[in-house]
């Protein structure tokens, strides 16, 4: 499934399997193409290890890839 991504270093709330909700950290959100975001409930999160091909990259200025460094180097 081809995704767009939407977004970085999301964190969000999920059911902590105990009747609570625990953080949880991921690289990108993203959106199935060419559908787009319908509803919140259309975004997809996964991180850096489940990317299998990277199909276009947009445009990037400084700013981007100072955030890139920062993700990827801490």
């Amino acid at each position: 499934t081809e995704v767009m991504i939407v977004s970085r270093a999301s964190v969000i709330e999920v059911d902590d399997g105990k009747g609570g909700a625990k953080s949880v950290y991921f690289d990108y959100g993203s959106v199935v193409i060419p559908n787009g975001m319908q509803t919140p409930d259309n975004l997809f999160f996964f991180n850096r290890e489940n990317v299998k091909d990277v199909l276009f990259e947009g445009y990037r200025n400084e700013d981007e890839k100072n955030l890139k460094n920062i993700m990827i180097f801490g």
